[in-house]
């Protein structure tokens, strides 16, 4: 009895160690620049980025919050033509 009480808390203790990250959306990741360069030095720091989702995600983003930014200026250079 002594023995499965002890491989029972052992299965919840390891069970408790995989936590998993949640996945947040490219929307996500573009509403939230704070959050978005948090992930990306951290991708920058994991060997597999290019398969975690919130790495994706966030690379999308910064990606798309680029092609903004020089739209804006487009924009911006037009109008003050």
């Amino acid at each position: 009895m002594k023995t499965q009480v002890t491989l029972v808390a052992f299965c919840l203790l390891a069970l408790s160690g995989c936590k998993q990250d949640e996945v947040f959306t490219v929307q996500y990741y573009q509403e939230n620049p704070i959050k978005r360069a948090e992930r990306l030095a951290e991708c920058e720091l994991t060997n597999a980025a290019d398969q975690d989702a919130n790495c994706v995600n966030a690379l999308e983003a910064e990606s798309l919050a680029k092609i903004d930014d020089t739209q804006q200026l487009w924009r911006d250079q037009i109008t003050n033509e």
